[in-house]
């Protein structure tokens, strides 16, 4: 108890030396824990399932016979989303090797949730699945039936969810209405998984429709869907990737105009671990962790060190007093722990108190990064920390001699404190710097993945809206008005010729533009209407309140003609009841609006709108709005800058 006495005694002694070394420990602490826990965590990635070794993915590889060039998604040569049958087909053609398979739509289920009006918030993730996604990850399911994902309105939501949406009353048969049309009922609830995987989600949907996958295509189609197996053991994994490439062949050629899919598997752990960007995500926290680690540690050193010459005397005092080496050394190290101890709780100070901060730089939750299974990582710094700077400055303190000491360990050691404080702080903003271009390294790679899926979408939605345009009923109703006019009124003719050249000319230019200017799209859409217009005669009018000042906006491409046909087509235009659209601005959202006469014998699909809105939300971030309320539909579109 005598040296713990005098270690706190020399503590308070030295409070100026004292507060310099806290600041350092808990500033080294602090990095060091962070970055040490994300490689943990990084290292996790798709360990928490039961059983993780034995699940595995199927990956593609593409590439041209002749020059040998290769495409993939990962930033390396491979491409993780293949055909959706593929998963069902591993478990039907190798039984013995692959007990559960699983197909999940690599992209989000998109689209606009509500809850009682509310709407989900974009933190809350969701996933595309089939029925066998729990058994096949170890997932608990602890309401419900996986079997009934097999219908397309069925999601199961996880306890978290649950909780925060349904609060203590049953989930089960709670709806969510997708766009504010479809009713997805909820089916289950599932144990909450982890962050640790590319996979997680507060809800799932289902992915079959009309007994196939929604936007797949079958063998050859869409290759947008993740296939995960479940094997017995881990070692199958490899009798797995060894057969899958003839399993394929079986079902459709692998050669195409000079190139070559081959697909194999990997266990799934090693997707994540084996990434470029992973790679250089932990070299770089493992080299700045190390780096400010050592710096902590010398910086704290050298200021003991400096100390030498001003406490030579009260060590050679307890040596007379019969203290030996030993003594000495364990009063130090009590010493270096009192100031380790103070350094851990600023350490957990600055995590708590720049906790979002902390987050956000490092893309995971506090709450992901310190759990139980990864609290050795914060304890191993400490010991580490605490031996480290504790054991070679107490050495050195238990050997001082008892006489002539002072000359000997004051000369040039306070430039030493300075210069490695200076290190230390500057490395510290290094840190700080590096996660920050971290962040917004993963903020690009996470819009180049948009872009790619925006891709998608406008190829599709450029595609609808040509078929639209040129399909038959459209073409052949635009040419009985012709023929009717070039007999009855053949001024008029002309005017409809012209306008209806526009309306294809426009089309058909637009098919290779993201964006265009609102001017263009009102142009576009005058032309579109007066061919309307003629047909219907009066009945169908447009009433344009869109300021000059908004020509220059972008949007996307056929906007207001989808806006438009939906109007035409869903709503019965008779004389009696005509029809009037409106366009206007309403807090930087184009609103177009009409009166709901509906036709009783028409459907909507919703693909139009539901395009659209995927499109928006890719390009802005922002989700269009709409309002179906008992006289008035509305639908507004953000607008965008260039």
């Amino acid at each position: 108890m005598k040296q713990l006495y005098y270690a706190i005694q020399t503590i308070l002694h030295g409070r100026g030396s004292n507060v310099t070394k806290v600041i350092s420990l808990s500033l080294g602490l602090t990095v060091g824990i962070l970055l040490f826990s994300q490689i943990a965590f990084e290292l996790s990635y798709e360990k928490c399932y039961p059983e993780a070794g034995n699940l595995g993915i199927v990956r593609a590889y593409y590439h041209n016979l002749e020059t040998g060039e290769s495409m993939g998604d990962d930033g390396d040569i491979y491409d993780y989303s293949v055909f959706a049958p593929i998963a069902a087909a591993l478990a039907e053609n190798m039984p013995i090797e692959v007990e559960k398979a699983t197909c999940i739509n690599s992209y989000t289920a998109n689209g606009n949730y509500y809850y009682e009006n509310q709407l989900l918030s974009d933190d809350e993730q969701c996933l595309m699945v089939d029925t066998c996604f729990f058994q096949t990850f170890g997932i608990p399911v602890l309401k419900g039936n996986p079997n009934d994902l097999i219908n397309s309105n069925t999601l199961f939501v996880s306890e978290s969810f649950a909780r925060r949406f349904f609060g203590d009353a049953d989930p089960i048969g709670k709806v969510l209405i997708l766009e504010r049309k479809t009713e997805m009922i909820v089916r289950g609830v599932y144990r909450d998984i982890p962050e640790n995987t590319m996979f997680k989600a507060d809800f799932v949907v289902s992915v079959h429709k009309e007994g196939g996958y929604k936007d797949g295509a079958g063998w050859g189609g869409n290759d947008i869907f993740y296939a995960v197996f479940r094997t017995g053991e881990a070692s199958d994994i490899e009798v797995v990737n060894d057969n899958i490439q003839r399993m394929v062949e079986k079902y459709m050629p692998t050669e195409h105009n000079g190139w070559k899919l081959e697909l194999s598997v990997i266990p799934l752990a090693t997707k994540h671990q084996t990434s470029s960007e992973t790679t250089k995500r932990l070299v770089i926290y493992g080299f700045l962790g190390f780096s400010i680690f050592f710096v902590a540690i010398m910086n704290y050193m050298l200021i003991v060190i400096a100390t030498l010459g001003r406490r030579a005397k009260s060590v050679g005092v307890h040596k007379c007093n019969g203290a030996n080496n030993g003594n000495i050394f364990s009063m130090f190290m009590m010493e270096t722990g009192i100031i380790v101890l103070v350094s851990i709780l600023v350490c957990a100070f600055i995590i708590f108190n720049a906790r979002d901060l902390i987050e956000d730089l490092l893309s995971v939750r506090l709450a992901s990064l310190f759990t139980w299974g990864t609290l050795w990582v914060p304890l191993l710094v400490v010991v580490l920390l605490f031996l480290l700077a504790g054991v070679l400055p107490g050495r050195i303190f238990s050997h001082i001699p008892v006489t002539q000491v002072f000359r000997r360990y004051t000369d040039g050691k306070k430039g030493w404190k300075r210069s490695l404080l200076f290190i230390q702080f500057t490395g510290v903003s290094f840190v700080l710097g590096l996660l920050l271009a971290n962040r917004s390294t993963q903020k690009a790679l996470r819009l180049q993945q948009r872009a790619a899926v925006l891709q998608a979408e406008n190829d599709t939605a450029r595609y609808t809206a040509l078929q639209n345009q040129l399909n038959p009923h459209f073409l052949f109703n635009s040419l009985n008005t012709l023929i009717a006019e070039i007999e009855y009124n053949p001024k008029n003719a002309v005017h409809f010729t012209k306008h209806l050249s526009s309306v294809y000319r426009y089309v058909l230019q637009s098919q290779d533009k993201t964006l265009v200017t609102l001017g263009e799209e009102l142009e576009f859409i005058r032309s579109y209407l007066f061919l309307h217009e003629v047909r219907l005669g009066n009945c169908l009018t447009c009433q344009n309140n869109v300021p000059a000042e908004y020509a220059e906006k972008m949007l996307p491409p056929l906007t207001l003609q989808l806006l438009v046909e939906n109007v035409i087509k869903h709503n019965s235009i008779t004389p009696g009841k005509p029809m009037v659209i409106t366009i206007r601005i309403e807090d930087e959202y184009l609103s177009v609006s009409n009166p709901i006469h509906p036709k009783k014998s028409v459907a909507s699909s919703g693909i139009g709108l539901e395009n659209l809105a995927k499109r928006c939300e890719l390009m802005s971030g922002k989700k269009i709005i709409i309002k179906n309320e008992t006289e008035k539909f509305t639908v507004k579109v953000p607008l965008l800058y260039e």
